[in-house]
């Protein structure tokens, strides 16, 4: 995936991450947390799908369900 799709994908299951800000990020490590979110949405009990919010867009995943692992760092270049 390029850079652009790994952010797209993963806005779309974590709204509250803003492009810019996953902009800073490796594609390595954006593709890594896009493992851990899916893996989250695959759970046993979560929507197939992520959530809708009221005015239709997708909610993120309560922070509760994030596995504790080593957080993401921004690349520097």
């Amino acid at each position: 995936m390029t850079k652009r799709e790994l952010i797209d994908e993963i806005t779309h299951l974590n709204t509250s991450a803003s492009p810019a800000f996953l902009a800073g990020f490796a594609d390595d490590d954006l593709s890594a947390y896009l493992r851990r979110l899916r893996r989250i949405w695959a759970r046993p009990g979560a929507p197939q799908t992520a959530p809708e919010a009221q005015d239709g867009s997708p909610t993120p995943a309560p922070a509760d369900n994030y596995p504790q692992e080593k957080p993401l760092q921004p690349a520097l270049f």
